[in-house]
Formats: C-alpha cells, structure tokens, sequence
C-alpha cells in the first residue's frame, strides 16, 4: 500500500489521503465550527420562533399550521444545538447543517406554497438560506447535498404553483444564488489552508 503524500487530497471530498492529518484538521475544524454551528441551530429556531407569529398575519395559511410548522421547526432547530455536543468534527457539524438547511428550505416551500406566497417572499426565505449556507462555510460536498435537495424542491414547488409564469424572476435568483454558492463552497474548500 502506497502511502499517501503529506497534504494529498481526495478528488471529491477533498479530505486529505493521510487518515491522521485529515483526523487532526477535522478535530481542530470542529473545535474553532463548533460555536458557529449553535450558533446558526439557535438563529434559526429564533427566526421560525418569530415567523410563527409573522406567518398567520402575512399569508393566508390557518394559524393552526403555521404555528405548527413552526413551532416543529424551532424544536428541530434546537435539536440541532443539542445534537452538537456530539459532533466534534467538521464533517458532522456540516452534515447537521445540511440536514437543517434542507429541512428548512422544505418547510419552508411548503409554507410558501400553501399561503400563496411563493414568488416574493418564498424565494427570499430561500436566498436567506443560501447566505446562511455562506455564513457556515459548509464544504462542498454538504453544500452540494444541501443545494440539490432545495433545488429539487423548488422545483416541486414551481410545478405545484398555479400560475407558475410569475416565478420567471424567482426561478432566475434561485438559480443564481445557487451556482453562486456552489462556486463559493467549492472555491473556499479547494483554496482554504488545511494545514496541520
């Protein structure tokens, strides 16, 4: 067995081929992510905390749902604070976010979609979501996980959506901010300073 160059990279991921130096950068990541990380959980459950009173007054969803919704989103969110404790890793903090993200966007479409407010304000929820994904400097294969699985479901929302010629502009910011942070993650991962 070959041993791996100091400082080789896998092709994808871009985890270093030498277990022990991708160990140590994954162990010192998490250490300097991890207050990061509770720190978006804890800003989003206070924002759908806020949007459970907001949504009932700016949409016409029944306020049985969108407290509802909310509500279990807030509770997800800090889930996400609790589950930290057992994410010392970059990899498994990036890999809650994702999920959180993606669990936000979803809901969040839905939301939109179910109280008519899908162009406008559906698409800035979802381009929050992706400055948020910057904010967290998710590597790019959870950003890429992340971007797929809100792009799939704008996708079902535009197809779900009734007059669907008024999302043109939408349709274009979304793809956007999403070739925009895609490029950002895969630029930050490819060109950050993963040193020992």
């Amino acid at each position: 067995m070959d041993v791996p160059e100091r400082g080789a990279q896998r092709r994808l991921s871009l985890a270093f081929l030498d277990r022990k130096l991708e160990e140590r950068y994954q162990l010192a990541g998490g250490q300097e992510g991890i207050s990061g990380f509770r720190m978006i959980a804890l800003a989003s459950a206070v924002i759908w905390a806020v949007a459970a009173f907001l949504l009932p007054v700016a949409t016409g969803l029944a306020p049985a749902v969108s407290t509802t919704a909310t509500t279990t989103m807030a509770v997800l969110s800090l889930v996400g604070v609790v589950l930290s404790r057992w994410a010392p890793t970059l990899d498994r903090q990036h890999a809650l976010a994702a999920l959180l993200t993606s669990a936000n966007a979803l809901v969040i479409l839905g939301l939109a979609l179910a109280g008519g407010v899908l162009p406008g304000y559906g698409i800035a929820a979802m381009l929050l979501l992706f400055v948020w994904g910057i904010v967290a400097r998710t590597r790019f294969v959870y950003a890429g996980i992340r971007t797929v699985v809100m792009g799939a479901g704008f996708i079902v929302a535009v197809l779900l959506y009734p007059d669907r010629e008024v999302l043109a502009l939408d349709l274009l910011l979304f793809m956007a901010a999403a070739w925009g942070c895609a490029s950002w993650s895969a630029t930050a991962d490819g060109c950050s300073s993963r040193t020992s």
